[in-house]
């Protein structure tokens, strides 16, 4: 009875573990915090913890959908290396995503030099609209309008550009 412990402990072999609060050993399914017992506390915050999970996963599955279904193409890259696009950037390009995964912007991007793109992402401006040429898989060219900006991508900052071709415009 003298003795205090001060974490969880298991004073008679068998008997299921106690918790000690404010130096009262209390047995686990009868321990409360506030009124609430500690097993019921756990799975509040068991179903907290996964129901953040989900709502996340789902926020995830949002964007994705939108990145994917939007009527321009969409290009994520890290100082040119390709490394996001969406169905549109394929379909106007003629590369399936993996051949798009394996190249760099400059592959694609022939209206610019590469020191020009370079020096415009280490300004790091928020945004910009350009009007570029880019290559098809065919060789073929055609003019694009073009607004990128930086963005942070899971703990990285990295550039999105949106291309329309408006080549029919020009026309």
């Amino acid at each position: 009875e003298g003795k205090r412990q001060l974490a969880l402990i298991r004073p008679i072999p068998y008997e299921g573990y106690s918790l000690v609060i404010f130096g009262s050993i209390w047995p686990i399914a009868q321990a409360r915090l506030l009124g609430i017992s500690a097993t019921m506390l756990f799975c509040l915050l068991l179903i907290g913890f996964l129901t953040i999970v989900v709502v996340m996963r789902e926020s995830e599955e949002g964007f994705r959908q939108l990145f994917e279904n939007a009527a321009d193409s969409l290009i994520l890259h890290d100082k040119g290396r390709i490394i996001g696009v969406n169905r549109q950037a394929c379909r106007s390009l003629g590369y399936t995503r993996e051949e798009l995964l394996g190249m760099s912007l400059f592959d694609i991007e022939v209206g610019y030099d590469k020191k020009f793109l370079i020096d415009l992402w280490e300004k790091g401006e928020d945004a910009v609209t350009l009007s570029g040429i880019y290559r098809r898989k065919d060789g073929l060219t055609f003019s694009t309008e073009i607004k990128a900006g930086g963005i942070t991508y899971r703990g990285q900052t990295l550039r999105l550009a949106a291309a329309r071709d408006v080549s029919a415009r020009k026309q």
